[in-house]
């Protein structure tokens, strides 16, 4: 205050945007996949996960690292993944690819 006049500056603050390092690929049809990375928050931070535009089920911020979330049936490779976090989301987006099972023997 200078002369009994106060000066008022907002302070600007914001998050870094998530970050995507690895995706873990699933081992069966219904299947949780780990999302690696940074800037996620603390644990149950709300979270939202898109696999080529379709929402991942069960979407669970374990850690500022790691995001857990339930990949539903399908195929595709180099398919996009976008985390969203607040109003923050990871670019460029990440690539997952969900390859058909192998039958390696049959009895």
């Amino acid at each position: 205050s200078v002369d009994g006049q106060s000066f008022y500056s907002p302070s600007l603050f914001s998050y870094a945007r998530p970050v995507i390092s690895t995706i873990s690929t699933p081992s069966s049809r219904k299947s949780i996949i780990n999302i690696k990375g940074a800037n996620y928050g603390p644990a149950s931070t709300p979270a939202f996960v898109l696999i080529d535009n379709i929402p991942c089920a069960k979407v669970f911020v374990l850690n500022d690292t790691l995001i857990t979330c339930e990949v539903n049936d399908g195929l595709g490779a180099n398919l996009t993944v976008n985390v969203s976090i607040g109003d923050q989301v990871n670019l460029p987006s990440s690539v997952f690819s969900r390859l058909p099972p192998i039958i390696t023997e049959i009895h």
